[in-house]
């Protein structure tokens, strides 16, 4: 079983599967740290900074809850990015100040980049309800468009599909349609189109 979620690079959805069955709480969770999560990267800074002035135990203890609580989110989402968390967590427990201060700026770049990601897939979710037949109506219309060459006809059409809250085998083919109607390479907006088509006369069958 899953989601039917797009494919985000670092991100394990069948893993995330096992901490977060229903697809409903996942949106949730995503939401959540969404939105939190330039608050939590910059208290991590701002904990790191205290390691570096300052190392005490009490500096030790504050770090290793800020990035503990990271930790637990990645591995939640089945994020690669969770063994980074770990490693930083268990440099804070021996109270060991180099990984920290070398490592927590890479990490935290990281974790932005995975939270801006997850962060447009939770925007596009919120989009139109998937219906095959307006989906297919509208590939159709840019395989018209694309022929006659109706660029504003095949623009309009692909903002209402790239709307559409698309099924994971759906989206990256739909992504990959966009890329081609933008380079105008008509022969091959044909073809995905084509596939795209059999695709979702296929969904779930």
């Amino acid at each position: 079983m899953d989601y039917n979620m797009p494919s985000v690079p670092g991100i394990d959805w069948q893993q995330a599967h096992e901490y977060l069955p229903e697809k409903d709480i996942l949106m949730m969770v995503l939401q959540e740290v969404t939105s939190t999560s330039r608050k939590m990267i910059e208290d991590l800074f701002t904990s790191r900074d205290v390691v570096a002035e300052e190392p005490s135990e009490e500096a030790f203890r504050d770090y290793r809850i800020r990035v503990h609580a990271m930790k637990s989110t990645l591995r939640s989402l089945g994020a690669d990015l969770f063994a980074d968390a770990l490693a930083l967590e268990e440099a804070a427990a021996r109270q060991d100040a180099g990984p920290i201060l070398g490592g927590t700026f890479p990490f935290a770049e990281r974790y932005e980049a995975l939270m801006q990601a997850l962060s447009r897939l939770v925007e596009k979710s919120a989009g139109t309800p998937f219906e095959k037949d307006a989906f297919t109506d509208g590939i159709r219309t840019v395989r018209e468009a694309m022929s006659a060459f109706d660029i504003v006809v095949m623009q309009k059409a692909m903002k209402n599909i790239c709307e559409m809250d698309l099924p994971g085998e759906l989206a990256a083919g739909v992504e990959h349609l966009t890329e081609l109607c933008r380079d105008l390479d008509s022969e091959k907006v044909e073809e995905m189109c084509e596939m795209l088509l059999d695709q979702a006369e296929h969904l779930h069958s």
